[in-house]
This record gives structure tokens, sequence and C-alpha cells, in this order.
């Protein structure tokens, strides 16, 4: 059995590829229903996706997976899986 350790740190690994990379992941409910509040959408249920710099920076929202990785061509990253 192999014992899984840490190659790189946590700061390491956000910064790989920071300058080309985003994910998107789906807003949790209730931070959705704040969101869509604020710009004025109705808050029942709403599902909302967020794109994320490498480091976790939220660059943009949108109401749409497909328009979220849309804005990440837009802004010449590309896309990966995160689970």
């Amino acid at each position: 059995m192999v014992t899984p350790r840490n190659i790189m740190s946590k700061i390491e690994f956000a910064a790989l590829g920071d300058e080309n990379v985003a994910y998107v992941r789906v807003l949790p409910v209730d931070e959705a229903k704040v969101l869509a509040h604020q710009i004025g959408l109705p808050a029942q249920e709403v599902k909302l996706f967020s794109l994320h710099a490498a480091d976790g920076r939220r660059i943009a929202i949108t109401d749409s997976f497909d328009t979220a990785r849309a804005s990440a061509t837009e802004y010449d990253l590309e896309t990966v899986r995160v689970h």
C-alpha cells in the first residue's frame, strides 16, 4: 500500500497554470439565492455557475454551464474538471 504524501503545497498547487487554467462550479443554493436577489432574478430554484481562475478567484457568474465555459474561452482560459 502506497501512503499518499504532499508533493507540493496548496499555494504551489493553486499557482499551477493559474495564468491559463480555470474551472466552473455550481454555486451552493444559499449563495445563488443571495446573488440572484442582488441582481433582480427570482430566487426560487435558481441555479448559478461560477467561473474561477486556478487560484480560486471568481471571474464570472452565469445561469448556464455552457456560458461559463464560453466566458473562459473569451478570456483565453482552458477549463478543467475538478472533483
